[in-house]
């Protein structure tokens, strides 16, 4: 319902009043106090009286149009004045300030708006309890983690997630979103999936970890990513592709995803020992003869032989879940007698390509 069509000439005096500089008559003389009361209170009544809303008044006194500066308005005062009268009138349509801010900005708009408040002194402190308030009210309305992600603008963070104050209030909201609907599956890792690719995620992490103050949350990220890649039916190559190693080509060692998936990969084989698939996406991306090659060329490099060494193991380890023959791997290795200097590593292979395959163990 429209305010000014309830009384046009009361709501003319008084937001005349208003433009006047009407609150601050309160700290004039005492008789000046009074009529500013009597005048809130008589409009207040007329409101009442024309079953306007709180949403109608707020409007009416402009508040939808102060932005960043709301909660420093003197017309504030009025509207929490006739919000309380209207509650206490219509048990049944309570509504509050929160309410009143998100109808006209938004829950986005409303996150903005008190983040700027918190940094003035005055208004600091009802900034901080609003936020509390805009919590509740979200978790009260079932208000799904995705939308109050977006509402906080953390879709827009990129690398800066972690270190956003905001993403320490949203993992909060998550957790009892999560504990009031445990049938959901709107966990922090589901909403920030929704927002980035497992590839940008994999970034934030590598970053946060290595920021004390972010390294919990980098921690937690990582623990969820690494579960959601090891659920079928997922496994290390649909982790390795996300990663984008797959078009990595030589420069797969410097690659800092690479160290990355190789730290999943350890995970993996942990979590699912006797699991592991029959390939990688090592031998998906590259050619068998390529790959020996590159590692090859990684040992020879004090920085990445360590990596390199490690992932040699692994490749043998897929040459025996894909049945590769003791005699196709000397090839490769390039061994053909025992002063080869792989002859240590192609013997040790032979050795567990027996024993794995003649314990009938085949996939």
């Amino acid at each position: 319902m429209s305010v000014v069509g309830a009384d046009v000439v009361s709501d003319g005096v008084f937001l005349a009043f208003l433009a006047a500089g009407g609150a601050s008559f309160s700290s004039g003389s005492a008789a000046d106090s009074l009529a500013a009361t009597r005048l809130e209170a008589t409009q207040i009544q007329t409101w009442l009286g024309s079953k306007s809303t709180p949403d109608d008044v707020f409007q009416l006194l402009k508040l939808d149009e102060v932005g960043d500066d709301l909660l420093a308005s003197p017309q504030l005062k009025t509207f929490t004045n006739y919000m309380n009268a209207f509650n206490k009138d219509n048990p049944d349509k309570q509504t509050s300030l929160i309410a009143a801010m998100t109808t006209s900005y938004g829950d986005g708009g409303v996150v903005k708006i008190l983040e700027a408040a918190k940094k003035v002194p005055s208004t600091e402190k009802i900034a901080t309890n609003l936020e509390a308030v805009q919590f509740h009210h979200w978790l009260s309305t079932d208000k799904g983690p995705d939308k109050v992600f977006k509402a906080l603008d953390l879709d827009k963070a990129g690398e800066n997630l972690l270190s956003s104050p905001q993403f320490t209030k949203f993992i909060k909201y998550t957790d009892d979103f999560h504990a009031k609907h445990l049938d959901k599956k709107m966990t922090t890792m589901w909403t920030i999936r929704a927002s980035y690719s497992d590839f940008d995620v994999a970034k934030m992490i590598i970053a946060g970890e290595k920021v004390p103050g972010t390294q919990k949350a980098a921690q937690r990220m990582e623990a969820e990513l690494f579960k959601s890649w090891m659920q079928p039916p997922n496994n290390p190559d649909d982790a390795f592709r996300s990663l984008k190693l797959d078009s990595a080509g030589d420069t797969l060692f410097s690659n800092p995803m690479f160290r990355y998936w190789m730290k999943f990969l350890d995970e993996y084989n942990k979590v699912m020992p006797g699991r592991n698939s029959i390939h990688t996406g090592l031998t998906v991306a590259y050619e068998d003869e390529a790959l020996v090659k590159l590692i090859n060329t990684a040992k020879e490099n004090p920085n990445t032989k360590t990596l390199a060494d490690k992932l040699e193991t692994e490749m043998l380890t897929q040459f025996i879940y894909a049945e590769k023959q003791p005699i196709d791997v000397a090839m490769l290795l390039n061994v053909k007698e025992k002063t080869d200097p792989n002859w240590k590593l192609w013997k040790k292979y032979m050795q567990d390509y027996h024993k794995y395959h003649l314990r009938g163990i085949t996939t």
